[in-house]
């Protein structure tokens, strides 16, 4: 990933900030093992001369470096749940698994209905949020989220 437009306009610095990379079935945090931001511009961004560790603030034209590794999202997670609509729009749903958003959707079902998103492999002590993130009240429909429960695997 190159980030080639630092500057400061108006007194303010303008940085990039990189949550994670995510592509597919893999994803990597920019902080991992293997991730180095070589510092910059066009050429120079991919030299190795100036090398910093990977780092999820990029406050200097760079390009942060890694060796994409194999699939890693290999386990599933089963979310019922259900909602109410309004504006048509039913409430959305987003899983994150340490902090990474490994998912959205929709739910439009007012019945109990199972939603599986793609995780990966989940350690002793990993991080789940569920996140209602459209909250909305409007002309007397209040769309909400209800979640009967989560199941890790198969």
């Amino acid at each position: 990933m190159v980030y080639v437009n630092d500057a400061i306009v108006d007194g303010a610095d303008r940085n990039l900030n990189v949550a994670y990379l995510l592509a597919g079935s893999t994803f990597m945090l920019p902080t991992s093992s293997g991730v180095v931001y070589d510092l910059g511009s066009g050429a120079a961004a991919f030299d190795g001369a100036n090398l910093l560790p990977g780092q999820a603030s990029m406050g200097l034209n760079g390009a942060l470096r890694l060796a994409w590794p194999a699939p890693n999202i290999t386990d599933t997670i089963t979310v019922r749940a259900s909602g109410t609509l309004a504006a048509n729009a039913g409430p959305l749903m987003q899983l994150r698994v340490n902090g990474v958003i490994l998912g959205t959707v929709e739910v439009r079902s007012t019945t109990s209905t199972d939603y599986l998103f793609s995780v990966p492999k989940l350690l002793p002590g990993s991080k789940l949020d569920i996140a209602f993130i459209n909250d909305l009240y409007v002309n007397g429909q209040d769309r909400n989220l209800f979640v009967q429960y989560l199941k890790i695997g198969g």
